[in-house]
């Protein structure tokens, strides 16, 4: 099968975690590896995907 290059943007600190969950395993996994597997669960329907979106309004006060 062919493979193509995926470029996304994450947050920096979440892409260091997977970095490191990735290394820390034993053996040693690929993160490329990681993803492609959570890519085609999700794409089987094994997982889904919730996004969840929150706003938070707050007074900034009243000024004269």
């Amino acid at each position: 099968m062919a493979r193509k290059a995926m470029s996304i943007q994450i947050e920096e600190s979440l892409q260091d975690a997977f970095r490191n969950k990735c290394d820390d395993a034993k053996p040693k996994l690929k993160y490329s590896d990681v993803a492609e597997a959570l890519l085609q669960a999700y794409v089987d329907g094994k997982v889904d995907v919730k996004v969840e979106t929150r706003y938070t309004v707050t007074s900034k006060g009243m000024e004269d």
